[in-house]
C-alpha cells in the first residue's frame, strides 16, 4: 500500500499529527523514521486481521443458512411413553405370561414384583422369570414368565430295515425285483424333554433299546452278460431262463405274428418271453441256436416253450426237454 492510502484511513491521519507533535518532537530525524514504521506496521497487521474476522464471518453465516438442523433422534422412540408430572419418562415394562401378553405396568419406583401383584401373577414350580423381583421397572422392560417342564418319556419307535441288492441273470436287465420282503425292527427309548409354554424346544435320547432287530428286504437287480455258443460266437443277453421244451410241426396256419411256421420258430409265453424277441435256445436237445419267438400255444404257460420242426417224427423223438433260453438284446 502507498503513503497517500495509508493516509486515508480515518484513525491514521487523527493518529500520526498527534506523535508527530508530542512525544517525536524530542527524537532524531532517523529515531522518527523508525518510530513511524514501527507504528504504520502494527495499524496494518490490526487493519488485515480485522478484515479477515469479517469475511470468515460472513462465510460461515452463509455456510449455516444450508446445512439443516439435525433432527432429534430419540423424539420418535419416546413418542409414546407415559411421561410423568415432571415431565421425566415413566418406567414401564409389557409383561408376558406363559407366552401371552398380559399388559404393561407403569409407575414411579416400581419394582418387578409390584408388576407382578398388578396383573395378579403368582409364581409356579416351573416359572421361570428373566428379572429378579427386586429389580427396577425401566422404559422398554419386557418382563417374561415361561413355563418350563423338563420331563423323562419312554417310547418305542421303529427301526428301518436296509436293502440287499443281488445281481441277477434271470430277470430282464435293469428291472429289480423283490426276492425277500424286509421287516422294520423297534427300538425303546428314554427320551429327556424340555417345554416351554407347552412346545417341545429341546429333546435327547438318553436310553436306547432294541426290542426287535430289522430283518433287511433282498432285492434283485437284472444285470444281463455275455453267452458263448459251442462255435465260439458270444452273445449278450437280457436274461435267461430255464424252461421245458415240447415240439410242433405244419399246421397250415401262419404264426401268432403271422409269419410262416418253420424251423427257428418257437411258441412262447409273452409274460415270460417278449414275442418278436431273439432267442438263443440250447440244452438237452442239443444247439438249437438263434430263433424268433412269434408263436403262442394254448399249453404254452410260464416256463414252457415249443420248438418248431419239419416232421412229426422229428418231434415225436424230441419228447420234452429241458432247455435254457437267452433272451437277447
Amino acid at each position: 500500500m502507498d503513503s497517500k492510502r495509508f493516509g486515508d484511513l480515518p484513525i491514521i491521519s487523527q493518529v500520526l499529527p498527534r506523535i508527530q507533535s508530542g512525544l517525536f518532537s524530542r527524537l532524531s530525524s532517523r529515531a522518527k523514521h523508525i518510530a513511524v514504521f514501527v507504528i504504520l506496521t502494527l495499524f496494518i497487521t490490526l487493519a488485515v486481521t480485522l478484515s479477515s474476522v469479517a469475511v470468515l464471518s460472513t462465510s460461515v453465516s452463509g455456510l449455516a443458512k444450508d446445512v439443516e438442523p439435525l433432527p432429534i433422534v430419540y423424539s420418535a422412540v419416546l413418542e409414546d411413553a407415559e411421561v410423568g408430572a415432571t415431565g421425566a419418562i415413566l418406567p414401564s415394562a409389557t409383561v408376558y405370561y406363559h407366552g401371552q401378553r398380559v399388559g404393561v405396568y407403569e409407575g414411579d419406583s416400581a419394582l418387578v414384583s409390584d408388576a407382578l401383584e398388578h396383573f395378579n401373577i403368582t409364581l409356579q414350580e416351573n416359572d421361570k422369570i428373566n428379572f429378579r423381583l427386586g429389580d427396577s421397572i425401566f422404559w422398554g422392560m419386557n418382563l417374561c414368565i415361561d413355563e418350563v417342564i423338563y420331563e423323562k418319556l419312554a417310547v418305542t419307535e421303529e427301526l428301518p430295515f436296509d436293502t440287499v441288492e443281488i445281481p441277477c441273470q434271470t430277470i430282464p436287465k435293469g428291472t429289480r425285483q423283490v426276492q425277500k420282503e424286509g421287516i422294520p425292527g423297534v427300538v425303546g427309548k428314554l427320551l429327556y424333554t424340555k417345554k416351554v409354554n407347552g412346545e417341545l424346544v429341546n429333546s435327547a435320547t438318553e436310553e436306547e433299546t432294541v426290542f426287535k432287530a430289522p430283518v433287511s428286504e433282498e432285492v434283485l437287480v437284472g444285470t444281463g452278460g455275455v453267452f458263448t455258443a459251442p462255435d465260439g460266437k458270444e452273445y449278450n443277453y437280457s436274461y435267461y431262463i430255464d424252461t421245458v421244451a415240447t415240439a410242433y410241426t405244419h399246421t397250415g396256419d401262419p404264426t401268432y405274428s403271422g409269419t410262416v411256421a418253420e424251423v427257428g420258430v418257437i411258441a412262447v409265453d409273452p409274460r415270460y418271453i417278449p414275442l418278436r424277441s431273439n432267442v438263443y435256445v440250447i440244452g438237452d436237445y442239443g444247439d438249437y441256436g438263434v430263433c424268433r419267438a412269434d408263436d403262442i400255444g394254448g399249453g404254452i404257460k410260464r416256463y414252457r416253450i415249443d420248438v418248431f420242426l419239419d416232421t412229426e417224427e422229428e418231434c415225436i423223438t424230441f419228447g420234452r426237454r429241458n432247455m435254457r433260453c437267452y433272451v437277447l438284446e
